[in-house]
């Protein structure tokens, strides 16, 4: 039905053609008919009555595509007659003065459908794209200007064709005083500050596209600007964040650049933060999108700009600052961060910013953002510690070497000396030993999983571990498959000697002092505290059997996880002989926390916290 209504006013328009122009005239005397009908308007800036310019732009757009349907890619007479009298230059220059009133609109949405509605690529004709770069600068000179919608579908279809053909993007390249631009990105860069949402979003989803162009001298030219712009964003919500804005905000909140978009929305009532929460993660997921899939060269500047902007000046300043607040909620924007970006490249920005902070050289009195985060594993706030040790957690379970190595196993260089070779019935027989130890940490009558969902002892347990084991052990795999990414410490043989114990490192110290207290810190915190203790145990290393997980320590350390967990257990144990309804409650506490009965559940955890 719509395929013949299309038809029929089709053939209207012809038969209309042919009453005003007169029966039998040819495609190419009608083109030049339509064309010195526009050039008359234009002289004398009158218009016959009844006649638009319009109508005269749209049938020559519609010769056009019908002679190319005939001509296939070979060029027809009205083509030529377009190339030849330049008619795109002379239409962009009454376009651009807006002469005779109205005609800018006309010339945009000609020229746009234009480039739309052609099969052949036109834009490698000089007059073509000569008259399309005039177009393109001429565009966002007047950011109220009603036909702003307009142009920026002009430059939208344009970026369109140059993702189809990268190649199209040389035509748009140019050299003042020694320096390249890009003509769509400047002009894109000029709108994006439109007090219009829906414009400024529409140029920022073309300047994606312009990043997205797989050539050199676009990435090249839009390195130099363009990664501010986008950091600019992210560090302008990252300030305006309130620091009473729950890390559960920071966590849960629904963003994306898809989704949330430029957050128009945002109201000064928004007391907790969420708009410019979701706001931040939409820009943050917007530069994610031109790392990957630009070139090389403008992803390393956006990483840079996002590294400074953001990282530096933002959230390593509330790092810094004496405030609890701002310590938390830095600490949690770099947790929803970590997680979220999918991008090897920027995550590795986030990763070495935690690690080894780079950036300007720091006075020698500075700490480091990891020296920082580490002291405040044993804050005296229970919610530091508590996203502190989160932060931690999520970083264990990257597939990056370096953060394990920093962390953990730097420390250990030249002070384990292996074990001795054992056949493989007295490495079985030395394992049953070790578990059975750990095992029986636990106070006789203490353990609460004997009647929970018909477990058998410590059998729920033993299953959890050999998941976090194997999960590890995939995870180790990952980081020396190539290779090139080794965690290994290279431990001592057994013909050399150690002359210095075994040194903790400021992390594992933290995580053991926060162990030793495990009694008296919040259940939240424990949980967090033991996934961590566990991530480190599930790591393949000597150090680990050697000294970490040992049940009787050497002359090279003071203490280990079994060390600690043996005082944890007797102060346990004195604890269960002055209080003793402790068993009961215990295991009430634990069939409310593995979801058998939901209320008083806080009560119950309340308790086993204290």
């Amino acid at each position: 039905m719509f395929s013949k209504l299309t038809a029929f006013l089709q053939q209207a328009a012809e038969i209309t053609s042919q009453i005003v122009l007169g029966p039998g005239i040819s495609r190419t005397d009608e083109f030049e008919q339509h064309w010195k009908s526009i050039t008359d308007t234009i002289t004398s800036n009158q218009k016959e009555p009844g006649y638009r310019v319009e109508d005269s732009l749209k049938r020559m757009l519609e010769l056009l595509k019908a002679e190319e349907q005939e001509k296939g890619d070979g060029m027809g007479p009205c083509l030529e007659f377009v190339l030849q009298h330049k008619l795109l230059d002379t239409l962009q220059t009454v376009g651009q003065n807006n002469y005779p009133e109205g005609m800018r609109l006309h010339v945009v949405t000609f020229f746009t459908q234009l480039l739309e509605g052609m099969e052949q690529s036109l834009l490698p004709h000089i007059s073509i794209h000569q008259a399309m770069q005039k177009e393109v600068l001429s565009c966002g000179l007047n950011p109220s200007s009603p036909i702003s919608a307009a142009e920026m579908v002009f430059l939208r279809v344009l970026c369109l064709k140059m993702l189809n053909n990268a190649c199209l993007a040389d035509f748009f390249i140019v050299e003042k005083n020694s320096v390249k631009h890009f003509l769509v990105a400047d002009t894109l860069l000029r709108i994006v500050v439109s007090q219009d949402n829906a414009v400024s979003e529409k140029a920022y989803e073309c300047l994606l596209s312009c990043a997205s162009l797989q050539h050199n001298e676009v990435a090249r030219t839009m390195a130099s600007q363009f990664p501010l712009l986008v950091a600019s964003k992210l560090q302008y919500h990252a300030q305006l964040i309130p620091t009473s804005c729950p890390p559960s905000v920071v966590f849960t909140c629904q963003a994306g650049w898809g989704a949330e978009r430029l957050r128009g929305d945002i109201h000064t009532s928004d007391s907790c933060g969420l708009g410019h929460v979701g706001a931040f993660f939409s820009w943050l997921d917007y530069c994610e999108r031109v790392v990957s899939s630009g070139l090389t060269v403008l992803a390393v500047a956006v990483c840079s700009s996002v590294l400074e902007q953001v990282l530096v000046s933002v959230l390593r300043t509330k790092l810094f600052k004496p405030h609890e607040e701002d310590i938390i909620l830095a600490t949690a924007v770099l947790i929803r961060c970590i997680q979220s970006i999918k991008s090897e490249l920027l995550l590795k920005v986030f990763v070495t910013f935690v690690l080894c902070e780079a950036g300007p050289p720091l006075p020698p009195t500075t700490h480091t953002v990891l020296t920082k985060l580490v002291s405040l594993c044993d804050h005296p706030n229970d919610e530091v510690c508590l996203v502190t040790l989160q932060l931690f957690d999520v970083l264990t379970t990257l597939p990056q070497p370096e953060v394990m190595q920093t962390l953990v196993l730097q420390y250990w260089r030249g002070c384990i000396r292996p074990p001795s070779p054992l056949d493989t019935q007295g490495l079985r027989k030395e394992l049953e030993q070790t578990i059975e130890s750990y095992l029986t940490l636990v106070p006789p009558g203490l353990a609460s999983c004997g009647s929970v969902h018909g477990e058998t002892d410590i059998e729920q347990y033993l299953i959890e571990a050999h998941r976090q084991v194997a999960q590890c052990k995939s995870l180790c795999a990952l980081w020396t498959c190539d290779g090139s990414s080794t965690i290994s410490a290279a431990p001592l043989s057994h013909d050399q000697s150690c002359d210095k114990g075994v040194e903790e490192g400021a992390f594992l110290s933290a995580l053991l002092n926060k162990l030793e207290r495990l009694l008296d810190q919040p259940y939240d915190v424990s949980l967090v505290l033991t996934s961590l203790l566990a991530t480190v145990a599930s790591i393949s290393h000597p150090a680990i059997d050697c000294w970490l997980l040992a049940t009787d320590l050497s002359q090279q350390c003071e203490r280990n996880v079994f060390s600690v967990l043996k005082r944890v257990s007797c102060d346990l144990q004195t604890h269960a002989e002055r209080n003793p309804v402790l068993p009961v409650n215990l295991l009430e506490a634990r069939r409310r926390l593995v979801g058998m009965e939901t209320s008083d559940l806080l009560r119950f955890v309340c308790f086993i916290s204290c």
